[in-house]
C-alpha cells in the first residue's frame, strides 16, 4: 500500500479484500472500503499481481539516490526512501512469520487427530 499508493502515486480505487488499519478507519479516502469476512483468493491473487507488478519495477530499477531521496512530501517527514522500504521490508518478514506459525500450528492439529 505504502509504495504502491503513496510513494509510486497509484490514486485507482482501493481492492476491498483486506482488513483496514484502525489509523485510517476515520479516513473519508477509505468510506467505501469494506472487509470481507470469506475471501475470494482469485481476487486477492489479482490484486496482489496488479499492485506488486509496478511495485516490483520500482524496486528493479532502484538507484541509489532513490534510496536518500525524503519521502517529507508523500509521509510527514518518514525518512528517506531506502528507510522506508527497509522498515517495509520488516513488516512483511512479521507476516510472513506468523503465516508459517499457522500454517505449523494447523499441520500439528492434522497430524495429531490421525
Amino acid at each position: 500500500m505504502y509504495i504502491h499508493r503513496w510513494i509510486l502515486g497509484d490514486s485507482e480505487p482501493w481492492c476491498e479484500a483486506g482488513l483496514l488499519p484502525a489509523f485510517l478507519a476515520d479516513n473519508p479516502a477509505f468510506a467505501g472500503f469494506s472487509s470481507y469476512s470469506e475471501a475470494d483468493l482469485e481476487m486477492i491473487f489479482s490484486a496482489w499481481y496488479k499492485i506488486h507488478k509496478s511495485t516490483d519495477g520500482f524496486l528493479k530499477n532502484m538507484t541509489w539516490e532513490a534510496l536518500q531521496q525524503s519521502t517529507r512530501d508523500v509521509d510527514f517527514g518518514q525518512g528517506t526512501v531506502g528507510q522506508v522500504l527497509q522498515v517495509l521490508a520488516s513488516h512483511d518478514l512479521m507476516h510472513m512469520r506468523c503465516a508459517e506459525r499457522w500454517i505449523r500450528e494447523q499441520l500439528d492439529k492434522i497430524q495429531g487427530s490421525n
